[in-house]
């Protein structure tokens, strides 16, 4: 196994909190659906952000994972999901009325592919052995 560059290590840990921060939001969707199943409140908008929350949850994980593996394709994963991530985000910063929450989700984003890019970063990823 390959020693891996400490910018590379703080790349994979920013990665895994992404996925955490998701799966804790899907497990916190899921637990208020769960609750709310039986009252008269409307669940609805729970239910969207869960189908919403899941998927992103997921694609961040195969990422993490694919990155603690050393392996290209999650580089790729975790360099694709960052980059849509960002897209996605910029229009509700500029023309929403973003608060904390969104400018630190935004800001932990833009890290996390900010750590992707660097040349020491891809060459550890891009190997032709890791494929």
């Amino acid at each position: 196994m390959t020693k891996r560059p400490r910018i590379v290590l703080v790349g994979m840990a920013v990665q895994t909190s992404i996925a955490a921060i998701l799966a804790g939001a899907v497990g916190l969707f899921s637990l208020l659906i769960y609750s709310l199943r039986n009252s008269a409140t409307p669940s609805h908008g729970l239910k969207t952000a869960l189908i919403i929350a899941l998927p992103l949850a997921v694609a961040a994980f195969v990422a993490s994972w694919g990155m603690w593996k050393q392996r290209a394709w999650g580089w790729w994963t975790a360099l694709v999901f960052n980059a849509l991530a960002v897209l996605a985000m910029v229009p509700d910063l500029i023309n929403g009325e973003p608060d904390l929450g969104d400018f630190a989700g935004a800001a932990l984003v833009v890290v996390s592919l900010a750590l992707l890019l660097p040349a020491q970063v891809r060459k550890h990823f891009l190997r032709s052995s890791h494929a």
